[in-house]
């Protein structure tokens, strides 16, 4: 089966690709990260209770502590993305848009 030739030469254009592919590469990554932490925390919590129920200091549990450590990355990630799209990105954007007549 041929491939239809597409009618936005955007889509086509390399630069567009590379912005595609780099976005789709740091989303992915970001993302498996914290799932991935997500998911460690909950399968702690559901086999080894005991773990997160640990007292640290006074009253405050181990699991307080790694759930507030969960939220941190979070903001960490935020900020990592935010960072590459303002440094990375929007200039890929701004190149794409420059080679294939787009406006700014």
């Amino acid at each position: 089966m041929k491939k239809k030739p597409n009618k936005n030469k955007r889509l086509d254009n390399s630069a567009f690709q590379e912005l595609y592919n780099r976005r789709k590469t740091i989303t992915f990554t970001l993302t498996l990260l914290i799932v991935g932490i997500y998911v460690a925390y909950i399968l702690i919590d559901a086999f080894d209770r005991e773990l997160l129920a640990r007292k640290i200091s006074g009253g405050i549990t181990l699991g307080i502590y790694i759930g507030i450590g969960i939220i941190i990355i979070g903001w960490i990630t935020t900020g990592v993305y935010v960072w590459w799209a303002n440094k990375k990105y929007d200039s890929l954007l701004d190149r794409m848009k420059r080679t294939t007549g787009g406006h700014s």
